[in-house]
């Protein structure tokens, strides 16, 4: 295997691992989850100082890994079913783009909270994180990897579902298959 391509799998399997491993260390050391301004910056202020750059540097860390994981993954699916991992993949990085923006919120309420008379800045940080756009990268981050299953009518099975339902075999294994039996 040549050297570069050893490079790019160990780089996809640090970021598939790491990148859910960095969303976890940033998930259980963050000060406040979805409260409004005033209770955020008051939640940062009387937070440790090193467990919340701890919980914001695995957070960035994660908005770096998790789409790349996401393609690393779509990757090691694409022999087996190449439209599946390609959907999915495109869905899963669309999805997990945004949580950088999301991860800078949290960096402005730790900023707000270091500043005298924090307490003042609690409407603008709920203008800021309420405005159009971080709605819609918040929408994006929640619903953007699911569209197949929004706009797939109940009884229809997905993608996934036949493949299951298969043996794991792609259209094309099937087609050789039979050709081979006749």
């Amino acid at each position: 295997m040549p050297a570069h391509e050893r490079l790019w799998r160990l780089v996809l399997a640090v970021a598939i691992v790491g990148g859910p491993l960095g969303y976890a260390a940033g998930s259980i050391l963050i000060p406040a989850v979805h409260e409004d301004g005033a209770t955020s910056i008051a939640a940062n202020a009387a937070a440790n100082p090193v467990s919340n750059t701890v919980h914001l540097v695995a957070y960035v860390l994660a908005s770096y890994l998790l789409p790349l994981g996401a393609a690393g993954l779509a990757y090691l699916a694409y022999a087996r079913a190449p439209w599946l991992s390609t959907i999915g993949g495109l869905l899963a990085v669309v999805g997990w783009l945004p949580f950088s923006a999301l991860t800078a919120l949290d960096d402005l309420t730790m900023a707000m909270a270091a500043l005298p008379a924090s307490g003042s800045y609690a409407g603008l940080l709920d203008e800021f994180a309420n405005d159009a756009v971080m709605g819609g990268y918040l929408l994006v981050y929640v619903i953007g990897p699911r569209p197949c299953r929004v706009c797939r009518s109940p009884s229809t099975p997905s993608p996934a579902r036949r493949w299951w339902r298969s043996g794991g075999r792609c259209s094309a294994t099937r087609t050789a298959r039979t050709a081979r039996k006749t």
